[in-house]
C-alpha cells in the first residue's frame, strides 16, 4: 500500500481519499444495527429486550436473514476504520479465529483491533489488498 493510501485516524474512517464506506457499500439496517449495538455495549440479549423481541428475530435482523421488519437505526457518527474492518469480516463469513489465522495473528488480537484498540492498519492492509466486500442492502 502507497504511503498516500494510509488510513488517517484523525478523519474518520478513509483510505487515502476514500472513504471506507465506498469500499463497503451501502450498510444494510442490520448492519447499522450491530454497529449501533456495538457502540452502546449492548449484546444481543440486552438489545432484543430492549426491543421487546427474542433472540433470534433480533439476531436474524442482525444478519440479514430478516430485513422486512429490522428496525431502522441512524448512526450519528461516521464509520470508524475498525467498525468497517469489522463489517467486512462479516460480510465474508470469516471467524475471528479463521481471518485471525489466514492474517497471522492472535483471535483476541483481532478482536481487539475489530474494537479500536491498537493498530488498525494492518487490518485495512489485509482488506485492501483482499478486496472490501460490498452487499450491503441500504
Amino acid at each position: 500500500m502507497a504511503k498516500r493510501d494510509r488510513i488517517n485516524m484523525d478523519r474518520g474512517a478513509w483510505i487515502g481519499r476514500r472513504p471506507i464506506v465506498s469500499a463497503l457499500g451501502p450498510l444494510s439496517s442490520g448492519e447499522r444495527l450491530r454497529i449501533w449495538a456495538r457502540r452502546n455495549g449492548m449484546g444481543l440479549d440486552r438489545l432484543a429486550r430492549a426491543y421487546g423481541v427474542s433472540v433470534n428475530r433480533m439476531s436474524a435482523w442482525m444478519t440479514g436473514s430478516r430485513t422486512d421488519d429490522c428496525p431502522e437505526v441512524v448512526l450519528t457518527e461516521n464509520l470508524a476504520v475498525w467498525e468497517a474492518c469489522y463489517l467486512a469480516r462479516k460480510r465474508k463469513g470469516l471467524s475471528e479465529k479463521r481471518l485471525a489465522e489466514v492474517m497471522g495473528i492472535s483471535h483476541v488480537m483481532l478482536r481487539r483491533l475489530e474494537r479500536g484498540k491498537g493498530d488498525v492498519q494492518a487490518l485495512v492492509d489485509w482488506w485492501s489488498y483482499h478486496g472490501w466486500p460490498t452487499g450491503g442492502e441500504g
